[in-house]
């Protein structure tokens, strides 16, 4: 029982040896495939102009599609989306239509700020008042407070316009399908989970357990640390499949993009972050949010002693908190807020643009620093409640 790197191996193998656990993890995987490529299966007709300047018309593979406009969005990569190429794409647009390949990526880019890419809005100026107008009708919609729009004001500033051209179609999906990865992820977290302490009942392992001089310390933070370390590794299975089919069809240019120009949601944001930076802080948020629903399954098997019952409290309250889901923007300010950090509100790109401080002993506190502070002591609790109660039935035992 001292020695616990060998009782975290065996806490480890015992997870992952089980048959339910590998049968369950390979669903994962391909549902992480299905999430990840279902939008690449069919055929799509394309557009574009050749090297001759004909007019080529081709029905090819969505795959193929999907080469071909980021072969020629790459070609305008780095430039500034000024004025200049503003109007070389209207007038390309207005002599060939907006599905010709070859200036579609810049149609794009501006589309997905919110402006008609062929209307009078669509120019350097317009750009920046659009962007400035839905960062600001945040604020409203969040109902923020004179001290937190002053914080915020500053960040609008930081974000560097004219934007450059970038393909972040890779990013985008990134952090679009997140929201996804992360639901399955937790479900998968609760299920392998569900029964980490309460098996010891089921096996008839318990008294083994309370009657260890050392089974209150070492084996309970043995057992919970396997746990937390095999969904850190399926977390991170998962992640890195994603980002390698996104990055392996799109590329990684856009790295260095704001997130401003990824996707048409992230327009209300006012941090200035950019789209590679974003999927890894999406990414680390959503490991610690993993870990923590971890921690608290092995807490609920550790005090109930009962698998069923450690399986449908967690799914019951995941599933309220879809249902009853207070939006983001819902002006009952501090409900709304709190509601914001329960674990299925946090696993999209709500959090890029949830501006609304918490206050911390005085001290203002963005609300994604605050959710790692916060899951991480929630963790830190679990751990330490889950020591405490088998050190009291061991103490009941004796």
């Amino acid at each position: 029982m001292n020695n616990l790197g060998s009782l975290l191996r065996f806490e480890i193998k015992k997870i992952v040896a089980k048959r339910s656990i590998k049968s369950l993890f390979a669903v994962l995987i391909l549902m992480t495939l299905y999430v990840n490529c279902w939008q690449f299966i069919g055929t799509a007709e394309i557009r574009y102009l050749d090297d001759s300047s004909q007019v080529i018309t081709e029905k090819v593979s969505i795959l193929s599609a999907v080469q071909t406009e980021r072969k020629y969005a790459l070609m305008y990569s780095g430039q500034s989306l000024d004025d200049e190429l503003i109007q070389e794409m209207k007038k390309f647009v207005g002599e060939h239509g907006h599905d010709c390949m070859n200036m579609c990526w810049i149609f794009h880019t501006i589309y997905e700020l919110g402006l008609n890419p062929e209307g009078d809005l669509a120019s350097e100026a317009g750009i920046a008042q659009r962007l400035q107008l839905q960062q600001k009708a945040i604020w409203s919609a969040l109902n923020l407070t004179n001290n937190e729009i002053s914080e915020w004001e500053d960040q609008i500033g930081k974000v560097e316009l004219p934007f450059q051209i970038a393909y972040t179609r890779g990013y985008a999906n990134m952090l679009e399908n997140a929201h996804w990865l992360n639901m399955m992820l937790v479900f998968f977290v609760i299920i392998i989970l569900c029964d980490s302490f309460s098996n010891d009942r089921a096996v008839h392992t318990l008294p083994l357990i309370q009657s260890s001089r050392n089974g209150h310390s070492s084996a309970v933070v043995g057992r919970i640390l396997a746990g937390l370390l095999v969904v850190l590794g399926a977390a991170l299975c998962v992640y890195l499949l994603s980002a390698t089919i996104q990055f392996g069809i799109h590329g990684c240019d856009g790295w260095s993009a704001p997130i401003q120009q990824v996707c048409g949601d992230l327009i209300w944001s006012n941090l200035a972050i950019d789209a590679g930076p974003a999927v890894f802080l999406m990414y680390g948020t959503s490991i610690v949010l993993l870990l923590m629903v971890a921690a608290l399954t092995m807490m609920l098997s550790q005090f109930c002693q009962n698998t069923i019952v450690s399986l449908a409290v967690p799914f019951i309250a995941i599933c309220m908190s879809m249902i009853f889901n207070f939006s983001i923007t819902h002006m009952e300010r501090d409900l709304s807020q709190i509601w914001q950090f329960f674990p299925i509100q946090r696993i999209s790109m709500d959090m890029f643009y949830d501006h609304r401080l918490v206050i911390l002993f005085g001290i203002p506190i963005k609300s994604i620093p605050f959710s790692f502070m916060l899951y991480g002591g929630i963790i830190l609790l679990a751990v330490a409640l889950c020591m405490a109660h088998t050190r009291i039935m061991r103490m009941d035992r004796q």
